[in-house]
């Protein structure tokens, strides 16, 4: 479950000591081995709380009143679900909840991987008609193995669409299907720049080659 309220204090006054501006804040998932997350005691349950104390230190709202409190200076994001929420009963509830974040004080959203430039924007007119108005920045991952299209869908609750598996798997070699995938994310990223969006964030992983090539594509049409 992480750190309870206190812990997550002082870890966020270390941060603002150390010069950190931005935070991302997602819940995360439950460790392995346990089917639903379990806050700690005096923690959180979901992104939404911990948004909400970082807006209050914004404000110099400590959890206990201090004379000479010095607000923080925290620019935050937070996570979106174009596919929605594994833990979301539908898409509508989980827009919801994604207003509710913004509400508690968030900047900026960031999708999670999205590999449909459609439902991106659907998920983008469906946050926008639900009042939302903050930036958000899709979620980019390059597929480029076999083995991605088991491991991303079940590790992160999003669906692969039928164009990208039929040419990872026609690939004749690890080369070739390197290749397809990074065409694919090239086509994707187009798609995605013609809706106009603020930039793009990709999930590497600690790999970041195959984006480098996305990149360099992009770069030789011109777009960066």
């Amino acid at each position: 479950g992480g750190f309870n309220r206190y812990e997550t204090e002082d870890a966020l006054i270390d941060l603002q000591y150390l010069g950190f501006e931005n935070l991302f804040v997602i819940r995360g998932d439950p460790p392995p081995g346990h089917s639903e997350y379990a806050a700690e005691p005096a923690g959180y349950r979901y992104a939404s709380e911990l948004v909400q104390q970082i807006a209050g230190l914004n404000r110099g709202e400590y959890l206990e009143k201090l004379d000479d409190a010095i607000p923080t200076n925290f620019c935050v994001g937070v996570g979106g679900y174009p596919e929605k929420h594994y833990e979301a009963p539908n898409l509508a509830e989980d827009i919801k909840n994604l207003k509710h974040k913004v509400d508690q004080g968030a900047s900026y959203i960031i999708s999670q991987m999205v590999f449909s430039a459609a439902a991106f924007g659907n998920f983008v007119k469906l946050a926008r008609d639900a009042g939302v108005t903050v930036p958000i920045i899709p979620g980019v991952k390059v597929v480029t193995s076999e083995r991605q299209l088991t491991a991303i869908p079940r590790d992160f609750h999003v669906n692969l669409p039928d164009a990208l598996v039929t040419q990872i798997r026609g690939a004749s070699d690890h080369a070739n299907s390197r290749k397809a995938g990074i065409e694919f994310a090239v086509r994707l990223c187009l798609d995605l720049m013609e809706q106009k969006v603020p930039c793009l964030h990709f999930y590497t992983r600690g790999k970041g080659g195959a984006v480098a090539e996305v990149l360099a594509a992009l770069k030789g049409k011109g777009l960066l």
